[in-house]
C-alpha cells in the first residue's frame, strides 16, 4: 500500500507539472504566428482567415481546457489527493476530470495535424506587400503540440490508473481488516 501511495503523490507532482506545462504551451501557441496578424490585402485573405478565424478558434479551445486542467490541480488539493487515499467521490470526480483531460489531448493529437497541413499550403507570396519581410515557415509549434499532448495523455491515464490502484487497495485492506 506504502508504494502505491508514493506512486500517487508522485503522480499527483507529475500532473500538476505537466497541467502547468499545457497552460504555458497554450498561451505561447499564437506566438510563433504574431507575424500572420493584422494582413489587410485581399492577396492575403487566405492567410488573415487561417489565422484569425481557425488559429484562434483552436487557440481559444486549447486556453479553455488548459483552465480546466489547472482548475482540476485546484481541486485536488481540495480533495487531499496528496495526502490521502481517494474516496469513492474523489475517484470518480478526478477520473472524470482526468478522462476529460485526456480526451482533450486526444483531439489536439488528431486536429494540430490538419492545422500544420493548411498551415504549410498557405501561400506567402504576396506577404511582402504588406511590409513583411521573408516569412519563414516555422512548424515547430506544432511538433511542440503534439509532444506535449501524447504525454499529457499518458500522464492523465497513468494517475487515472494509480489512484484506482490506491482506491482498490484502501478498500480492500479494509475488507481484510474487517473479516480478520
Amino acid at each position: 500500500m506504502d508504494k502505491i501511495f508514493k506512486a500517487q503523490k508522485t503522480m499527483m507532482v507529475v500532473f500538476i507539472a505537466t497541467a502547468i506545462v499545457v497552460f504555458v504551451f497554450s498561451l505561447y501557441f499564437m506566438t510563433d504566428f504574431k507575424d500572420l496578424f493584422g494582413l489587410q490585402l485581399k492577396a492575403n485573405k487566405p492567410i488573415m482567415e487561417f489565422h484569425d478565424i481557425t488559429m484562434q478558434s483552436f487557440n481559444q479551445t486549447l486556453f479553455w481546457f488548459a483552465i480546466f486542467g489547472m482548475v482540476t490541480v485546484v481541486c485536488l488539493f481540495f480533495l487531499e489527493t496528496g495526502g490521502k487515499v481517494p474516496d469513492l467521490f474523489a475517484l470518480v470526480f478526478e477520473g472524470v476530470c482526468l478522462l476529460s483531460l485526456a480526451g482533450f489531448s486526444l483531439y489536439v493529437l488528431m486536429y494540430l495535424p490538419q492545422l500544420e497541413e493548411q498551415y504549410l499550403n498557405l501561400d506567402f507570396s504576396k506577404y511582402k506587400l504588406e511590409g513583411g519581410a521573408d516569412y519563414i515557415l516555422s512548424t515547430a509549434t506544432f511538433t511542440g503540440g503534439l509532444v506535449l499532448h501524447l504525454l499529457n495523455i499518458l500522464v492523465c491515464l497513468g494517475f487515472l490508473a494509480v489512484l484506482v490502484s490506491s482506491h482498490v487497495a484502501y478498500v480492500q485492506g479494509k475488507k481484510k481488516e474487517a473479516l480478520g
